[in-house]
């Protein structure tokens, strides 16, 4: 047996042991407080994330959004050996919470897993790199867009596309209008790609983006010495660089009155001249523009050349909001949750039927772009696999109407009593429900937010049971 100087020897080796892996393990360490606000960072793990400045004093989400810190200080439950997507690459780290004399929770310790365990992330980033790597080659062997990967099933969806289908064949110009969010820079890339053109480049330029100054360089290019501060060797503008493919004008309606004449010659001639030069070069490209702004009504005002309107608008494509195409909400959701949490290295996330039901009452103003914010929030925010609708509403800017404009006349019919009305929208949210997954109760239950007895007592008193 041994003494307690033997015992007390073999712990203080043991704990000098700890402390030195410690240090060699977990180089990489910070610290929050209870609202997950940094209080501390090891200089090895400010390194590690690449920090301009002292991230003291900022929300842990700020600086590192997929923490785990907040969690573990919200459940008190340490996490251990888990893989987190940070700097462009997987690690391993392990977060623990901290507790006070009273046991109450006053913040979190995360440590990243350094130096031992590096062959095994390394081997593990090697593959996710191969395997990206695999991925952008199939992408460049194939368009980087298609029409099947442009969500939506609706009929006003399936007309935009036939018309994207139709307009690909034929090498006119093309015209895509609507809301800003609705995907025309998605919708031109696609009819890009279905066109002859493409394997030839696809050149994108944000009109709206540049300031009028350097509008004409960007188009046109210039040589040596073209004006203060040009490029002492020149640059290609975006025509040259499009030259055999397509160059896609995004808010077209934000182009001065002198380049839009310009514009009009290049593509009624063909041919341009770079900015301080005198020689004319020939191109072969293909305009597709864009707008979010009324340009017939531009013409009418005279803040648009008609001529060039004409020689733009002949193919007109209107591309429609997110509101008039709401049965698209749950395809949409599911592809833009599996790219975002695929993207932030996250578990993949889903939504319940009640949070669907709940984004297809919504205006979204914004459109897809709107949705996508929406959402992204929400996957960051959201502890848990599958997000309800008490959740989402924390996340919704308040509820916009939708679009149409309210017609105010006598009801046809008096109307039902407040509990009666009451009782009929709960029978058709559980008949959907239960429809929705095929007559299965449990998981009715689930989608509606309910327990699987609160749905038995509810389909007893509705009269639904024996349905």
């Amino acid at each position: 047996m041994w003494d307690e100087a033997q015992q007390a020897a073999q712990k203080q080796r043991a704990m000098a042991f700890l402390s030195q892996s410690f240090d060699s393990f977990y180089q990489h360490s910070i610290s929050t407080d209870a609202s997950g606000v940094i209080v501390w960072i090891s200089e090895a793990y400010f390194e590690f994330l690449n920090l301009q400045n002292s991230p003291l004093g900022k929300h842990i989400s700020e600086i590192i959004p997929t923490s785990r810190l907040p969690s573990v200080i919200e459940s008190g439950q340490p996490v251990f050996l888990d893989l987190l997507y940070i700097s462009d690459q997987w690690v391993v780290i392990s977060v623990i919470p901290l507790k006070d004399e009273q046991n109450r929770i006053i913040g979190a310790f995360g440590f990243v897993a350094t130096d031992s365990i590096n062959p095994l992330i390394s081997k593990y980033n090697k593959l996710q790199n191969e395997l990206q790597a695999a991925k952008d080659k199939l992408n460049t062997d194939r368009p980087r867009y298609g029409l099947s990967r442009v969500i939506g099933s609706s009929p006003v969806m399936g007309h935009v596309k036939q018309q994207v289908r139709q307009a690909a064949r034929f090498d006119i110009s093309v015209l895509l209008t609507g809301e800003t969010g609705t995907g025309k820079e998605l919708f031109a890339q696609a009819l890009h790609d279905l066109s002859p053109r493409s394997s030839a480049p696809f050149v994108s330029i944000n009109v709206a983006a540049i300031p009028g100054e350097l509008i004409e360089a960007e188009f046109f290019g210039s040589v040596a010495g073209a004006y203060t501060g040009a490029n002492k060797n020149g640059r290609k503008g975006k025509l040259a660089l499009a030259d055999g493919g397509s160059l896609f004008l995004d808010e077209i309606g934000d182009m001065p009155l002198n380049v839009q004449a310009k514009l009009l010659r290049v593509l009624q001639e063909q041919e341009f001249t770079a900015l301080g030069s005198n020689d004319v070069q020939r191109i072969d490209i293909r305009v597709i523009a864009a707008t979010s702004r009324n340009l017939a009504a531009m013409v009418e005002r005279g803040e648009f050349r008609a001529d060039l309107y004409y020689r733009l608008n002949a193919m007109p494509i209107e591309l429609p909001p997110l509101r008039k195409r709401l049965e698209d909400i749950e395809a949409l959701c599911e592809s833009i949750i599996d790219d975002i949490c695929l993207n932030l290295g996250i578990p993949a996330k889903q939504l319940s039927f009640t949070a669907l039901q709940l984004l297809r009452q919504q205006g979204w103003e914004g459109n897809v772009r709107e949705l996508r914010n929406v959402l992204e929030r929400t996957c960051v925010m959201h502890p848990d696999t599958v997000i309800e609708a008490e959740f989402l509403t924390s996340v919704l800017p308040p509820s916009k109407q939708l679009a149409a404009e309210p017609v105010i006349q006598q009801p046809a019919e008096a109307p039902k009593p407040l509990a009666q009305s009451i009782a009929d929208t709960e029978r058709q949210a559980i008949i959907s429900a239960l429809n929705y997954c095929r007559g299965h109760k449990a998981n009715a239950a689930r989608q509606l937010g309910i327990s699987r007895a609160t749905l038995y007592t509810k389909l007893e008193k509705l009269g639904l049971s024996g349905e």
